[in-house]
């Protein structure tokens, strides 16, 4: 997917309605795309949807080392996306 548009249309397919019962954490760099597709989703039926409010980025200015999330950051260029990979602790 390289842009919103592609996200909505990908969430209108249906490919993703089993994941409507479940919570889902959306997560961009800077914490605005991630607010509209949350908003996208819950208006498609998506019941408890979470984002990191101010991106991905701020979380990891904010709590460093210390958040509850274990992974790197690992930005992308290529069309202004970004990767975090790693696992949330529990």
């Amino acid at each position: 997917m390289e842009t919103t548009r592609d996200f909505v249309n990908e969430i209108d397919s249906g490919k993703y309605d089993h994941l409507k019962d479940k919570p889902i954490v959306t997560y961009c760099t800077g914490g605005i795309r991630c607010e509209v597709l949350s908003s996208v989703m819950k208006t498609r039926g998506f019941k408890e949807v979470y984002q990191i409010d101010g991106g991905i980025v701020t979380y990891g200015k904010e709590f460093g080392d210390d958040g509850l999330w274990e992974g790197a950051l690992i930005p992308l260029i290529i069309g202004c996306r970004s990767s975090l990979v790693g696992r949330q602790n529990q």
